[in-house]
């Protein structure tokens, strides 16, 4: 689905106008649970807000201000499972953190040093939105629920 060519469908509209409500008055702490069958437009709605709430001139980097990141729990591999290491990694490669630079492994660094790179990186870069999307995929971490 592309912005651009979106035809707006008032439940669409309706779920974009409270999503974005929430970004202009965000309560400390909150949780905010999108859902809705495939295809509806959840993606969509973050993309958007992650554009609209941007900090301007934001290029995505650690050393820049970002008040929103979004990232994707999304399974990168062929065989349907992922650990939670993945999802630290690649979080990391989306604010382009210095740890996962150049395409850097991450084979050997321990999964709360990256879960504590990516937290302190979102102090750092004083990100009030923190957007998982596709987030039903980390149920499906190797090891089962009790990882995820």
């Amino acid at each position: 689905m592309n912005s651009e060519n979106l035809m707006y469908h008032e439940k669409f509209d309706r779920a974009l106008r409270e999503m974005h409500g929430l970004f202009l008055h965000p309560r400390k702490d909150l949780v905010i649970l999108l859902t809705g069958a495939s295809g509806v437009g959840k993606s969509e709605i973050t993309k958007i807000l992650e554009k609209k709430h941007a900090a301007p001139g934001s290029r995505k980097h650690i050393q820049e201000l970002m008040p929103v990141v979004r990232i994707s729990a999304k399974n990168q591999q062929a065989l349907g499972r992922f650990s939670i290491k993945d999802l630290w990694a690649n979080a990391l490669r989306k604010i382009k953190h210095p740890l996962v630079a150049n395409g850097a492994s991450v084979k050997y660094v321990p999964t709360s040093e990256l879960w504590y790179a990516f937290e302190l990186a979102l102090t750092n870069m004083k990100t009030k939105y923190l957007i998982i999307d596709e987030a039903q995929h980390i149920r499906k971490v190797r090891g089962g629920d009790a990882n995820a």
